[in-house]
């Protein structure tokens, strides 16, 4: 029960925080996936924020589950009573669904991937935090489209075993509106 509440005060911001700036972190490090020209349009925004949760979940595993009876997983014996912690961030990069998986590629079908879960653990405000994420990087691209990473600056990240989310990433803008 501890677990769920936890997930649930955390998931409300830090996810969705971490969905932006980790969406950012990628366009700005990887300028050829940058798009030209924003803003962009609905699907494109859509395929963006997709692959960015496929690539850089901002939740890289579940929260810790017991297994309720003894199985087999891949090599591997499972008991009851294990503690078991599944990777998002593993299965999302998994060579058997994703072609590619450890290049971000905003042209893939990025469906399902895994970052929100799945069945009965798929979070509940997995559209909520869609949402969120396209009104921002949406206004982002379009009133900084010439934003870049200021050179010699470090990028730091926040440091954590469950999440994945940036604590700073010095940026300038290069151009002049």
């Amino acid at each position: 029960m501890f677990s769920t509440v936890a997930l649930l005060l955390v998931a409300g911001h830090e996810t969705t925080t971490n969905l932006i700036g980790n969406t950012f972190h990628t366009l700005l490090t990887q300028p050829e996936v940058m798009p030209e020209g924003p803003p962009l349009n609905e699907t494109q925004l859509e395929a963006y924020i997709e692959e960015s949760l496929r690539y850089q979940p901002p939740l890289q595993s579940t929260t810790l589950r017991v297994a309720t009876q003894d199985f087999r997983f891949g090599d591997h014996d499972i008991g009851a009573g294990d503690l078991v912690l599944a990777s998002l961030a593993s299965a999302n990069r998994d060579a058997g669904r994703f072609t590619e998986p450890d290049v971000f590629d905003p042209r893939r079908d990025a469906r399902g991937h895994i970052a929100f879960g799945h069945g009965l653990h798929h979070c509940i405000g997995a559209p909520l935090a869609r949402l969120e994420g396209h009104i921002a990087v949406a206004w982002l691209l379009t009133e900084f489209p010439d934003m870049q990473i200021e050179r010699g600056t470090e990028i730091r990240w926040r440091e954590s075993v469950n999440s994945l989310g940036l604590q700073s990433v010095p940026v300038k803008r290069v151009g002049k509106r």
